[in-house]
């Protein structure tokens, strides 16, 4: 079977988790004897192999992109076409197009934004949503992602759909819910990693009968991990990521600023496309003074198996939903136990009796922290 595996996001331009999950389901399927190809943005357009993967580059700036794409497909001639990103470079008049173009459509929901315009489905920035698209409402979220207080956001909304005006964020709703039909209707089948996704795109209308719960790797039961590097001289703190807001790093550090223990270290392998991102510099200044928290840039794979083996624990202190994260996987697949931020289904994955220890906040998570180092 030809299959291509299409993804604004993959190696080595970009790192990450959709990036790695892309990277082994197409190693996966060439084992397995079917034959991928890789498509994927770049900086211009490019055919090439990464890790004897076949990728084809394309430069999503320029106006003919669209076309090109199609050609592709129509050269190509697959049997399935499988989508990991939604976003204006592969959007879903690329997902109609490969609809009339091929027999089998698969889409994969790696983030929240899939149905939410604010990005991470936290209400106002505040809280967590149900999921469930409103226009008053998700209008009203969408401008307070703008810098306007809660209040100033509905207010505003309410004006701004009254007067019909601006037309970019009255239209901007309508627009996602019409994206979410479009996927419903095009795709065969939808993959998600967890029981949130699953219920918010069945309220947000999805054929649950096309909606496939996977996971982003194999993991062992539960009972099967088996927990390394307790005897470590000193506790190592870990996080893996990217290096933004919404991966919750800063409150991860400022925890650990407030244990002030001489035993406790605190490994940072983040992912940093720019060195001169606001986000990053500001963290890199906050840390500088303190050499116990160390961090580790753009690590590759032979580098990130031995620092999971250099800690105790992993925080995963995401403030927005996670679909994973993949370093979850990563993590338990080590033996390594996870403390993490009580969005999403971390929650899920303690019951289940893996070793995961939630938390809501930073007081807690600093409580925690000076529980285990104790």
């Amino acid at each position: 079977m030809k299959i291509a595996l299409v993804s604004e996001y993959f190696f080595p331009s970009s790192k990450g988790g959709t990036e790695k999950y892309v990277y082994e389901l197409a190693k996966i399927l060439i084992e397995a004897g079917h034959l991928v190809i890789i498509i994927t943005k770049t900086e211009t357009q490019v055919k090439f192999k990464f890790d004897d993967i076949d990728v084809i580059g394309l430069n999503t700036v320029e106006n003919n992109q669209f076309e090109y794409f199609k050609s592709i497909l129509i050269e190509e001639k697959f049997d399935t076409i499988h989508f990991h990103t939604l976003t204006p470079a592969f959007n879903t008049e690329h997902i109609k197009a490969a609809r009339n173009l091929s027999n089998n459509i698969l889409f994969t929901a790696h983030i929240p934004s899939i149905t939410c315009i604010h990005g991470d489905l936290m209400l106002y920035g505040e809280k967590a949503c149900d999921g469930l698209i409103l226009k008053n409402r998700c209008t009203s979220c969408y401008l307070s992602k703008k810098g306007f207080s809660k209040q100033i956001s509905i207010l505003g909304a309410q004006i701004c759909l009254k007067l019909n005006r601006p037309e970019t964020l009255v239209q901007a709703v309508d627009k996602k819910i019409q994206e979410v039909k479009d996927l419903n209707n095009f795709c065969d089948t939808i993959y998600v990693f967890t029981e949130w996704q699953l219920q918010i795109f069945i309220k947000n209308g999805f054929n649950p009968n096309k909606l496939v719960r996977t996971y982003q790797m194999h993991i062992p039961e539960s009972q099967e991990i088996k927990i390394k590097n307790k005897n470590l001289n000193k506790y190592k703190i870990g996080f893996v990521g990217r290096i933004s807001f919404e991966k919750g790093l800063h409150m991860l550090i400022d925890s650990f600023l407030c244990l002030k223990n001489k035993e406790a270290e605190l490994h940072i392998a983040g992912i940093v496309s720019d060195l001169n991102n606001s986000y990053y510099k500001k963290l890199k200044q906050k840390t500088k003074i303190n050499p116990k928290i160390i961090w580790h840039l753009n690590l590759n794979n032979d580098e990130l198996n031995n620092f999971y083996n250099q800690i105790t624990i992993l925080c995963i202190p995401s403030i927005w939903y996670e679909t994973g994260p993949y370093v979850l996987y990563e993590a338990l697949n080590c033996g390594i136990p996870i403390i993490a931020n009580d969005i999403g289904d971390f929650g899920v994955w303690k019951k289940k009796g893996y070793p995961v220890e939630i938390f809501n906040g930073k007081i807690e998570l600093t409580k925690i922290l000076k529980n285990h180092i104790n």
